[in-house]
């Protein structure tokens, strides 16, 4: 039996599956910040909320505790319980195959779609939640010079004075860990850790440590560039920000789907998404305005 416009029965077990596969295995490549903040899967919903105790006009801490005395009430402490909404929006990216590219090329459409689909979905996480770095009030760094240790230091210690919970993260662009300007070049040529400690040498092979002054490092493509050669990276825990999205069948937050256009000779294909980000904590990150390039 012929294919039909908009049937996609016939690749119920092999082309459709291997490009999504090969899909999902580029979005775990791109999508590194997801895993990184408050991930809320939403099945249905227009809006996700997280509450945020403790950190609004209102909060308790030392200066509330006092001394107790005989017959006298001790006070009540008011503490905020602050709602944080996101809304959720779809978001799709398409690519048209037409026949006479497939039968023009030797290479299969697997080899190429899946990875790129993925990939862009992935990317538009990092871009969705990078967004939000720069609206953080705190911040380290200056935008004419490269990233240092010192910056990773003062990060920290921002993340310390909030009362920051977990282990802090820092997403930045490629260059502002690699490079001329980037963290790893300032780790290796510096001479304030003593010659060569142990992250220096992995760090001057591999040009890749894990693991800086205790905040674990990860690069984006798609962390927010301004004035051509500065970007706003970010030191912050998982509750500073919050992404809800439709997790799919599959169990990721896209999903592919092809539509055949018989009149034009060429295969539609989706990659969708349904998400929402929103900053919840402001003082649980801190972003890194530094030269990359």
């Amino acid at each position: 039996m012929g294919n039909v416009a908009g049937d996609t029965s016939y690749l119920a077990s092999g082309l459709y599956e291997e490009i999504f596969a090969e899909a999902i295995i580029a979005y775990s490549d791109a999508g590194v910040m997801k895993n990184l903040v408050n991930d809320k899967p939403i099945m249905k919903a227009d809006t996700a909320s997280w509450q945020v105790a403790n950190k609004g006009t209102n909060v308790i801490n030392s200066a509330d505790v006092s001394a107790v005395t005989d017959g006298t009430q001790i006070s009540a402490a008011i503490v905020n319980t602050d709602k944080k909404t996101a809304t959720l929006a779809p978001y799709s990216v398409r690519t048209d195959v037409y026949d006479d590219t497939k039968y023009s090329n030797i290479s299969d459409q697997a080899g190429y779609l899946g990875p790129l689909l993925g990939n862009a979905s992935g990317a538009f996480v990092d871009k969705t939640i990078g967004a939000l770095f720069s609206a953080v009030t705190n911040n380290v760094g200056t935008s004419t010079a490269g990233l240092t240790v010192d910056n990773m230091y003062a990060a920290l210690a921002y993340l310390d004075e909030a009362g920051a919970p977990g282990q802090p993260s820092f997403v930045g662009k490629p260059g502002q860990i690699r490079g001329t300007y980037g963290l790893l070049n300032d780790l290796v040529t510096s001479t304030q850790f003593g010659g060569s400690p142990d992250l220096q040498n992995p760090g001057l092979q591999n040009a890749w440590v894990d693991r800086i002054a205790g905040i674990d490092l990860y690069k984006s493509r798609e962390v927010e560039v301004h004035d051509t050669n500065m970007a706003y990276g970010c030191v912050f825990v998982r509750d500073a920000f919050g992404l809800a999205a439709k997790n799919f069948d599959s169990g990721q937050p896209f999903w592919l789907e092809m539509s055949r256009e018989a009149s034009y000779q060429r295969d539609e294909w989706y990659s969708h998404l349904f998400l929402g980000v929103i900053e919840l904590v402001d003082d649980y990150g801190v972003y890194v305005d530094t030269r990359f390039q």
